[in-house]
């Protein structure tokens, strides 16, 4: 198949029966099989992008198997968790979830706090309408769009399924900042250290120098007369991500290395004891979150502006499908270009933007300046490498 790789697949028997999965070619991948141990019919990739490493799995499960299945499943999904929580999982598993007697792959996902995104019926008869081709994703997984696609009855009697996922372009790290409590400031005191400040220092001929020397001084001097403190800035935290869930994290992810250098069954046990906890604090923290937002709102909006803007900016984000402008791809003289760092899409963009301007300012005039001050530069001076460093 054009633009894809050779598939990677698992045959059944040589006549019918099997999986398989298609790969971009604009994505690394390499099979996973010490995760298709637990489940016959399965098969498992590590899906590599920019910044995100994916476990992407599709598996049958046959009608007449045995309740033996979903112990195995939930073993799997429990060792790929151990790696990366990034998961996607498709197929066809024969048990509808729009039943609500069906529980056993709901309290699988519920334990290891997955998701199932799809929600219409994938395989309509004459005589039933069956939820049977799920997608599991992690809770936290941001999704663009989710959908249930019509096949050819010809080709299946199954409907096609559809995610989309956002595609980071870059991290989002954390950073820190500095908080001045200005209510508690000192300005007079302020006012009178800038008053007895020898300015002088900064009238050097190098602007760049001077600027910092500047910035420095001032700080320093309102570090003396305003309380301040360096606070840590996470963009990508959830609002209901409190420090004992972080706390509590940071000791399953040393548990984790433990288990993994050691190899012992106690080390595993302690693991995966501590990380089921994270999740009941991730489960817990988040219902209590939305349960409790419409009173956050109205209460914030009265007493904590800041807090209900930081709500507002929470969802209005996660309505989008990306931070970032995606790759441009352009085609030039009959020749594709693809642009994927920030200064490359710059660029693309003001070219092709000056390329379609048809304007003629030869004869433009200037609209008239107001001068703010009577005081002007009878020359400025520079040098040619400050030019270059500049740009």
């Amino acid at each position: 198949m054009p633009g894809y790789s050779t598939p990677y697949r698992k045959d059944k028997s040589a006549h019918a029966g099997g999986i398989l999965i298609y790969v971009s070619d604009h994505l690394l991948s390499e099979r996973e099989p010490n995760l298709e141990i637990f489940c016959d019919e399965c098969i498992w990739l590590k899906v590599k992008t920019n910044c995100e490493k994916y476990f992407l799995c599709t598996l049958y499960r046959q009608p007449s198997s045995s309740v033996d299945f979903w112990e195995a499943l939930n073993r799997n999904l429990e060792t790929a968790i151990d790696s990366t929580n990034k998961i996607i999982m498709v197929g066809d598993v024969n048990e509808d979830q729009l039943n609500e007697r069906n529980h056993k792959l709901k309290d699988i996902l519920i334990l290891n706090s997955l998701k199932n995104i799809i929600t219409s019926p994938t395989r309509i008869t004459d005589t039933s309408s069956t939820l049977i081709d799920p997608i599991i994703v992690d809770q936290d997984q941001a999704i663009i769009k989710s959908d249930v696609l019509p096949i050819p009855n010809d080709i299946s009697d199954h409907s096609a399924t559809l995610i989309i996922l956002p595609s980071e372009l870059s991290s989002n790290t954390s950073y820190t900042r500095t908080v001045w409590n200005y209510k508690r400031a000192d300005f007079d005191k302020l006012n009178e250290l800038i008053l007895n400040t020898d300015w002088s220092v900064v009238n050097i001929p190098n602007l760049d120098e001077a600027t910092i020397l500047f910035t420095d001084t001032f700080i320093d001097l309102a570090k003396q007369c305003i309380p301040c403190s360096e606070v840590t800035i996470r963009p990508n935290d959830k609002p209901w991500y409190n420090s004992e869930i972080r706390h509590t994290s940071k000791l399953r992810n040393r548990l984790r290395k433990k288990a993994i250098k050691s190899g012992t069954t106690d080390d595993w046990k302690n693991y995966k004891t501590l990380r089921n906890r994270v999740n009941n604090m991730k489960k817990y923290a988040r219902e209590a979150f939305y349960n409790g937002i419409e009173i956050s709102l109205s209460d914030s909006y009265v007493n904590n502006k800041r807090y209900f803007w930081k709500l507002v900016r929470f969802f209005v984000k996660n309505s989008n499908c990306s931070n970032n402008i995606p790759p441009l791809k352009v085609f030039e003289s009959n020749t594709e270009y693809n642009y994927f760092t920030d200064f490359e899409k710059a660029n693309c963009l003001n070219n092709y933007f000056v390329s379609i301007s048809t304007i003629n300012d030869n004869n433009a005039n200037l609209p008239p300046l107001e001068l703010k001050t009577d005081h002007i530069f009878n020359s400025v001076l520079y040098r040619k490498r400050e030019i270059q460093r500049t740009f």
